[in-house]
C-alpha cells in the first residue's frame, strides 16, 4: 500500500499474521506504544477506520483481517475492490 503524508509519498509493505488467543488473556503495554487497549465489536471498529482512527499501518492490516475473515463483503461494501486494490498494491 502507499500513503501520503506532508512529507510525500510512502511505499509501505507489511506481514500480517493472525494469532488466536484464549478469552482470559489481557494485553499488557511492553513498549510504550500504546495507551490504551480497547475490545471493540466489529461495528466499533469499522467506525473507527471510518474516522481515520488509526495509523495508516494499522488500518491497512486491520482491513485485511475483516477482508480475509469475511466482515467485510463485495456483497455489502461497494468499494470492496477499491480497498483490495490500495491495501495490495504491488511495490514500486
Amino acid at each position: 500500500y502507499c500513503y501520503e503524508d506532508d512529507d510525500g509519498i510512502h511505499p509501505e509493505g507489511e506481514f500480517l499474521y493472525d494469532i488466536q488467543l484464549p478469552t482470559t488473556f489481557t494485553p499488557t503495554n511492553a513498549d510504550s506504544e500504546m495507551e490504551k487497549f480497547y475490545l471493540w465489536t466489529i461495528p466499533q471498529v469499522k467506525q473507527a477506520i471510518i474516522e481515520d482512527d488509526f495509523k495508516p499501518n494499522c488500518a491497512v492490516a486491520v482491513l485485511d483481517f475483516l477482508i480475509r475473515h469475511s466482515f467485510i463483503t463485495p456483497e455489502h461494501e461497494s468499494n470492496y475492490f477499491d480497498i483490495l486494490s490500495q491495501i495490495h498494491m504491488p511495490g514500486h
